[in-house]
């Protein structure tokens, strides 16, 4: 089942699939003002083709996302952590404002069971 990646001004997702895991992978600049507009249509319809997956999040190649970002970026992981068997979440924890942008998510996802966020 292909899973279309998303492009937007400076901004990019690439989704890889194989077999039974799924990589999203982020890329560039996430700098709309509200962002949700773009990015909870594409998740939503992604949803349903994440079920029983192991799904690895990338945003270790993400240059800045502003904290307009955040907000669809936890909406989409509590609801696949519905149906998805596994969920990573990686960011690079070398780059200050990643490891404050990912903090609240991290502390978000310490009640999902089966997602894990790490800094790499």
């Amino acid at each position: 089942m292909q899973i279309n990646g998303l492009k937007a001004d400076n901004f990019e997702i690439k989704v890889i699939n194989q077999n039974n895991q799924i990589k999203i992978q982020w890329f560039g600049r996430s700098e709309a003002r509200n962002p949700a507009e773009l990015l909870n249509p594409y998740f939503e319809n992604m949803l349903s083709k994440l079920k029983d997956k192991q799904v690895a999040i990338d945003y270790t190649e993400l240059e800045f996302m502003n904290s307009s970002t955040v907000p669809p970026i936890i909406k989409f992981i509590k609801s696949c952590s519905q149906s998805a068997s596994s969920i990573v979440v990686n960011y690079n924890m070398n780059l200050e404002w990643q490891t404050a942008s990912f903090k609240p998510i991290q502390t978000v996802c310490l009640v999902l069971k089966n997602v894990t966020v790490a800094g790499i």
